[in-house]
């Protein structure tokens, strides 16, 4: 993440302060144009991450036992996961990460998983950035 001057870090911090208090309800979508657009040209994403307990998952830590595990199970690629889309989805990645990364059975890992709650699921999902390095001068794109 780029480092912001104090200024920047004020405005920064007001404009996130205003947009949870509403102030900027009815322009929200310049607001979400200006985020995919930043998204679109690739210079950051935005990953899922999953906490249940002291597992942490998230999209770039788990491993690849650990997604030919879920791909096997859910019969889908593992670059078309989204755990906040799918409730199957989402239960398949905790049941196969609380097991490899806990001392749980596999059993016990479902067992876990299958009594979460629709509100334990909404909180344990969260998303991060990852933000990419910019382009040097000499691998800009051309026009």
């Amino acid at each position: 993440m780029p480092d912001l001057s104090p200024d920047q870090e004020a405005d920064w911090e007001r404009v996130v302060q205003n947009t949870k208090l509403g102030v900027y309800d009815g322009r929200l979508q310049e607001i979400m144009e200006a985020i995919q657009f930043r998204a679109a040209g690739g210079a950051t994403a935005f990953r899922w991450k999953l906490t249940l307990e002291d597992v942490e998952v998230t999209e770039d830590n788990v491993t690849l036992g650990e997604l030919v595990d879920i791909e096997k199970e859910l019969d889908v690629s593992w670059v078309s996961i989204n755990p906040a889309r799918s409730a199957q989805q989402c239960a398949t990645i905790l049941r196969v990460c609380v097991a490899t990364r806990s001392d749980l059975s596999e059993d016990a890992a479902k067992e876990k998983v299958d009594a979460l709650t629709a509100g334990d699921i909404l909180d344990l999902i969260d998303q991060y950035e990852v933000v990419r390095p910019p382009l040097e001068q000499d691998q800009q794109p051309t026009t």
